[in-house]
């Protein structure tokens, strides 16, 4: 397995910009100082992405570990759908605690 990185990482923590396989030749606008084999690759377990996150894979040039970091992104429609009906239902639970709780 090839690793494309950015030049601009350090040795602990450089990000993953592609992926390609050691059977497929690589493409000829690709710097090969950009570029590391991992001759035992292995993917990192993939966790459940927070919402507003997505998972960007470094590479630990030392050790040759893969790891996933998460970084903000903007919200689907989807996503922004779903934080204003949650924060809607616990304003409407505030409310009802407020407005029924004092009538006991």
């Amino acid at each position: 397995m090839f690793i494309l990185i950015d030049k601009n990482g350090t040795l602990q923590r450089s990000k993953v910009i592609a992926t390609f396989h050691s059977s497929v030749p690589l493409p000829d606008n690709i710097l090969q100082n950009e570029v590391i084999e991992l001759p035992n690759y292995e993917q990192p377990p993939f966790v459940d992405v927070p919402m507003g996150k997505e998972a960007v894979l470094y590479v630990n040039l030392e050790t040759n570990e893969l790891f996933y970091e998460f970084e903000d992104r903007p919200l689907t429609p989807e996503e922004k759908l779903k934080q204003l009906e949650e924060q809607q239902k616990l304003i409407q639970q505030a409310l009802d605690e407020l407005l029924l709780g004092g009538m006991q």
